[in-house]
């Protein structure tokens, strides 16, 4: 989703007293920041979102047909790949 090794993302699961916790790490030329969600779904939004801007501006192949806003991306984009469970 960046281009490597200027830019990285990882996800991670975790939970606290209150439930699970669903966390997106970015890596950018030496900045990191973590955010974590409630929800798995919440999660998926944010990793679209980070991959909608790494295409926008040019740093990963994104797809052909890409809209002018993450939010108009048809559901084809929004599933990260790579993390596909039932859970």
């Amino acid at each position: 989703m960046g281009q490597w090794p200027y830019v990285m993302v990882a996800v991670t699961r975790t939970a606290d007293s209150i439930g699970n916790l669903f966390g997106i790490a970015t890596y950018c030329e030496g900045d990191v920041t973590c955010t974590y969600y409630r929800t798995k779904a919440r999660l998926w939004d944010a990793i679209t979102e980070q991959a909608f801007a790494s295409w926008k501006n040019g740093q990963a192949q994104g797809p052909a047909d890409l809209p002018e806003a993450a939010a108009e991306l048809p559901s084809r984009y929004r599933m990260p790949f790579a993390v596909r469970d039932a859970a």
